[in-house]
């Protein structure tokens, strides 16, 4: 692990970094110098607990203002924790998204590196002493693999992530896990593919709005 330092003028860009298993992942470190207690209360003492994890690609990175994936303030007062997959650009993304499940077959080195990425980030949290991580990411190519990836992430081997008991998140095709070697729950939300449809009406978005609210 190693922090770097900001002056006292821009203390939200102290930052610190780590590399797990190859991977690099890191935080706005200073976030915790800006984020008041009375902040916390009012956002639910979920904040306490829950962190937000980002697969970001690399040589590509946009953070211009708070919403942009990659900028300190798009999911505060949440802290969160950003990983990017050793040498994973937008064209090695496209290649594995458009494999959908088949993505570990077509190309599985790249789809390993994006699953040491997610492992990498559930590592993290948990050291850092949070039960529950969300994790998304900055390109839609992500999410159409999901099925891929939550297979390998199955059998890898004492970190492995087993299937939540009480099944997926918000019941749309977000998948939901435990890896109880971290003692942490994660919900793997990457894209909006992933909450738009299913081959199971059931669990398509419009089955699951409620009554008299409607999909823009």
């Amino acid at each position: 692990k190693k922090t770097v330092y900001c002056s006292n003028e821009h203390p939200v860009h102290e930052m610190q970094f780590y590399n797990i298993g190859g991977t690099r992942v890191y935080c706005y470190y200073g976030l915790d110098t800006v984020q008041s207690a009375d902040s916390v209360l009012k956002a639910g003492l979920h904040v306490r607990d829950t962190a937000v994890g980002v697969l970001v690609l690399d040589k590509y990175f946009i953070n211009q203002r708070p919403g942009d994936p990659s900028n300190p303030l798009t999911f505060w007062p949440y802290q969160t924790f950003y990983a990017s997959p050793q040498g994973l650009t937008f064209a090695e993304c496209k290649k594995v998204g458009s494999s959908g499940s088949n993505a570990l077959v077509d190309h599985p080195l790249q789809t390993t590196v994006i699953c040491q990425a997610l492992q990498s980030l559930a590592e993290v949290a948990a050291r850092q002493g949070y039960k529950r991580l969300i994790i998304t990411g900055d390109c839609g190519y992500y999410a159409l693999a999901t099925a891929a990836y939550s297979k390998r992430l199955t059998c890898w081997g004492r970190q492995s992530w087993i299937p939540h008991p009480d099944g997926a998140f918000a019941g749309f095709r977000v998948p939901r896990f435990k890896c109880p070697s971290l003692e942490l729950d994660i919900v793997l939300s990457l894209g909006t593919t992933q909450l738009i449809s299913d081959v199971d009406n059931t669990k398509n978005l419009i089955a699951n709005i409620a009554e008299g609210a409607g999909v823009i």
